[in-house]
């Protein structure tokens, strides 16, 4: 071996050494046995500006050292891979959950629907109650109502039920260890479908796996878009094995985490319509659940209808959140038009337009992971109410088809959307403004709002640049 190769391997070696021992040594700033969890806390309270410094050092290096591993993490097995993170994710499950402001607030939730017998979704009755209720978990979230789906009421509703006799602590720890299994599996399918997808490994996308923001957001904050990830990851999957109804009953149940995915029935449909060589036995299957489901809403048409009314009430889809940017840049007089019909239009629009060239297209997998990836990122730059880092995930089902230049920029831009959400934190402490809102990112810090908008901006052109891109992949 020449004297360059041992160099290599030892610059590779020192690098694992240095994301290895940072990520414990991060971790020591955000204990979750010594604080008080009967109290309202947020990293808001735990940030100064030496803390500040650290976090921002400690966050970069770790990102360098992970950029600089990607030949070592190549030559690595799926098996192994999956090992390398777990060891790296296991420190923040120990991560205090101030970053997700619905933390507690789910478990709630729970404590309601289990000893109050009422339904979240419907917004009237609980909010008569909202004031009323006496709870020992902190209410860090304003907001009375959930606008998350029902599958994840029943999962923090269950967890909640089963250890009602354990302390919140304990509750904490046995939820973040359930996210962090989930996360570990949807390692494993996003590894095993960039390698069907590329036929080889791929160590940009290892990278970006192990990257601070990712295991930040899936498992310090235990975020529930892990299971939008994990759910569309096993969903294009199946498609890629052509197994149509399990693949359609995967999104299906993705829909009832979080409504996001509701946005991409259409582009499976019409791949459906396309792709089906035997539509007796799939429609035979489809009839089947659809009428499952058809007499589940006759017999309990009053109550799903209620549920459905709160659930699109409280979806935010009034929401489009970058309208509040406007607001605060041109004033209060012009910008209701905007918010309530321009806005609105351009998404449909954009979403028109994506549904259109993809009708148009061969609908192979690889047209509707393009699709499915132009959709999600346009719903979240236009339509969530605020740009949290943890929303990258939903791309990462569909970034290994983009170039290698379009990954990168993702690794890039999720590390400086993180680093800019600390900034946010810091400054929101200095001006006491809760960062719940783009409104209130803007107020706190124009110049990082800056930042992200054109990072987000470039991030979307990339993925439509490469998208229009001719060719095809011979394994979707």
């Amino acid at each position: 071996m020449t004297p360059l190769h041992y160099f290599s391997i030892t610059k590779t070696l020192i690098y694992l050494t240095v994301a290895l021992v940072l990520t414990p040594v991060f971790m020591v700033f955000f204990p979750v046995t010594v604080l008080p969890l009967n109290e309202t806390i947020n990293f808001v309270d735990l940030i100064d500006e030496r803390m500040l410094s650290i976090v921002f050092g400690t966050i970069g290096l770790l990102t360098y050292a992970i950029w600089q591993l990607r030949p070592f993490l190549e030559s690595l097995s799926t098996s192994q891979f999956v090992i390398l993170v777990a060891l790296l994710s296991i420190p923040f499950i120990g991560l205090y959950p101030g970053d997700s402001d619905d933390f507690f607030t789910n478990f709630w939730y729970a404590e309601r629907v289990l000893y109050l017998n009422e339904i979240p979704y419907q917004q009237e009755h609980f909010q008569e109650n909202y004031r009323n209720y006496q709870t020992d978990l902190p209410a860090i979230s304003p907001a009375p109502f959930l606008p998350y789906g029902p599958l994840w009421l029943g999962l923090q509703t269950t967890i909640y039920g089963l250890l009602g006799a354990f302390p919140i602590i304990i509750k904490v720890l046995i939820f973040k260890t359930t996210q962090f299994s989930v996360w570990l599996i949807s390692v494993y399918l996003l590894d095993k479908l960039t390698a069907i997808v590329q036929n080889s490994r791929n160590g940009t996308m290892r990278a970006i796996l192990l990257s601070p923001w990712l295991l930040f957001a899936m498992v310090g904050a235990a975020h529930n878009d892990i299971w939008i990830l994990v759910l569309i990851t096993l969903s294009i999957l199946l498609l890629q094995q052509k197994n149509f109804f399990k693949s359609s009953l995967v999104l299906l149940v993705s829909v009832f985490f979080k409504y996001i995915t509701l946005a991409l029935v259409p582009f499976y449909i019409l791949y459906w319509i396309k792709h089906t060589t035997k539509p007796q036995a799939e429609t035979k299957q489809h009839i089947i659940m659809s009428g499952i489901i058809l007499l589940g809403l006759f017999v309990f048409f009053e109550q799903f209808l209620g549920i459905v009314t709160g659930i699109f009430n409280q979806a935010g889809l009034s929401g489009y959140s970058l309208t509040y940017g406007l607001q605060l840049l041109f004033g209060k007089g012009g910008v209701p038009f905007l918010q309530q019909s321009i806005f609105p239009f351009l998404f449909l629009i954009l979403y028109a337009t994506i549904l259109y060239r993809y009708w148009k297209s061969e609908r192979t997998l690889y047209d509707l992971m393009k699709a499915s990836a132009l959709t999600i990122a346009s719903i979240f730059i236009f339509v969530t109410q605020l740009w949290g880092y943890w929303y990258l995930a939903w791309i990462l089902p569909f970034i290994m088809i983009f170039s290698k230049r379009t990954q990168e920029f993702l690794f890039i831009m999720g590390s400086v959307h993180l680093l800019v959400f600390f900034g946010l934190w810091y400054l929101s402490k200095l001006t006491e403004l809760s960062i719940i809102s783009i409104q209130q990112m803007l107020l706190s810090a124009p110049f990082l709002m800056i930042i992200l908008t054109l990072s987000l901006c470039v991030f979307l052109v990339q993925l439509w640049k490469d998208s229009c891109t001719t060719g095809t992949i011979h394994s979707l």
